[in-house]
């Protein structure tokens, strides 16, 4: 079954848009690297929507998948809410992942700890050269 979720839209930035819009303003804040005309316009004409949403464990079935190659998730700000939502069974049919996240709190060690209980044999952390504060996480079994 699906669950209902209040999505933040940023029109003019919509690849960020989230579930967490007091996390991204936080993550702006901390980045520090939009100055004040750049925010005023990433922030305008900002809505909310309310979206359908279904686990990964719910995609993979519906879809009768019984090996996934590769799971990319860029989730702003929500991979943990989405990797601690994943049973042992989905786990096992997963091969790699490619996950996105920000350096905030003990963000990456978790997930890379999560990953690490999942069996992934070798997990990888590189950060973006361009945007230090955005981290990539690669597993692979």
């Amino acid at each position: 079954a699906s669950r209902k979720m209040k999505l933040r839209v940023y029109p003019n930035m919509s690849g960020n848009s989230t579930v967490d819009p007091a996390g991204k303003e936080r993550e702006l804040e901390e980045r520090g690297n939009l100055s004040y005309r750049s925010r005023r316009m990433y922030l305008a004409c900002s809505r909310e929507e309310v979206v359908d949403t279904i686990s990964l464990d719910q995609l993979i079935q519906q879809l009768g998948l019984e090996r996934v190659d590769l799971v990319k998730i860029d989730a702003e700000g929500s991979e943990e809410t989405i990797i601690n939502a994943i049973s042992k069974s989905t786990w096992a049919k997963i091969n790699a992942i490619v996950l996105e996240t920000h350096d905030t709190g003990n963000r990456v060690k978790t997930i890379k700890r999560k990953l690490e209980e999942a069996k992934f044999r070798s997990v990888r952390v590189s950060r973006d050269r361009r945007v230090p504060s955005n981290v990539y996480l690669h597993a692979r079994r």
